[in-house]
This record gives structure tokens, sequence and C-alpha cells, in this order.
């Protein structure tokens, strides 16, 4: 077991693990009744969408993972996991992304989170300047946040209690948090 995901839906609290002997296999236990069930996201010629899985997210319509070779996978959901066992959905909705907006390489990507409240997924990539942060929204092209001299090991995109929207990271191993704005779907550090 590893990459545990904890959420909640409707009142009820789920929590998702994938399953380490198969990298290809998500469940989900709920956690009321601590049945534990296997997530199957198929394409519908029956082909699991799933496959070698490094690390994954689980947004309110979509799975995102990071493949073992470094590749990003997006899979746009109709319906939603904690309803659904069996998830079916067209080929054009499971999407690899190997550049960003920008045109450059979407490779070596190292972790990813979702922003729940804001409905952001967003990556941390190594590149050869460092760490280069990009966001998307809704399956859309990843378009880069910001460019680091310096090492950037880690970025928590979140809100406080009053619905402001900050970065936290931890640039060259000392923490930095900026504000941030989130405008016409487009992320913008502000100081």
């Amino acid at each position: 077991v590893y990459n545990l995901i904890m959420r909640e839906f409707r009142g009820n609290l789920y929590l998702f693990y994938c399953d380490a002997t198969t990298r290809a296999t998500l469940h989900m236990i709920e956690l009321k009744t601590m049945d534990d069930y296997e997530i199957e996201i198929t394409n519908f010629a029956h082909e699991n969408l799933l496959s070698d899985i490094k690390q994954f997210v689980i947004g309110s319509k979509l799975v995102a993972y990071i493949s073992n070779d470094g590749q990003l996978h997006v899979i746009d959901l109709e319906d939603n996991l904690e309803e659904f066992e069996i998830i079916r959905v067209n080929n054009e909705n499971h999407k690899i992304f190997l550049t960003g907006s920008d045109g450059e390489s979407l490779g070596n990507i190292t972790s990813m989170n979702y922003d729940h409240i804001n409905e952001v997924l967003y990556v941390t990539q190594v590149d050869y300047t460092g760490r280069t942060y990009y966001y998307t929204r809704s399956g859309d092209a990843f378009t880069r946040l910001e460019r680091s001299d310096h090492p950037i090991t880690d970025l928590a995109l979140f809100s406080d209690a009053y619905y402001n929207d900050y970065c936290a990271k931890t640039v060259n191993g000392r923490p930095q948090i900026d504000r941030i704005r989130y405008s016409s779907g487009i992320v913008e550090i502000i100081n």
C-alpha cells in the first residue's frame, strides 16, 4: 500500500490508496463501513487506464498520476469515484502531458498535488535549472507558475480561514509563503 489520500464526499469519509503489488490498481475504503472497494478505470474497450503508478491524486472529477517513466497522466471523469467502482471513460478523457503550454518538456515530474478548494492540479518538475512549477485546471494545458534559480523541494497551494490563497514552498532549504491570485483560470504570485 502507498500514496494514501483522504477525501470527504457528501458527509462520508473515504481513504484511497494504490496497491503496491500491481501499481495499476486503486482502492477505496469507505470509513463508515470499512468496506474496501477496488476502483476500475478503463476505456470502452475495457483497457485499464491506470498503469505503473508512482504517485496519484484524486480531484472532484479527475484522477491524475505520474507513471514510473515520469509521464503525467490526467483522466477526466464524468462520475464520482465514491459512487461507482467501475468507471468507463472515452479515450480522449485520458491525456498524457509531455509538454507545458510554453513548449517545455513535462518530463521528470517529481510530485503532484490537488487544491480541492480552487480545483487546481499542480505538479513539481526538476529541470536543468532547478525546480519548475506548472498548474492546470479542468484538464487544460499545464502552464508555468514559477521557475527558481534555487532548489525548491516542496510546494503546496492552500487557502486560509478567510479564503485568502497562498503558495507555501521550501526554497534552498528555507520556508517561503507567497500570496497568490486565481484570475481567469491562471495562478499568479502576488508577493
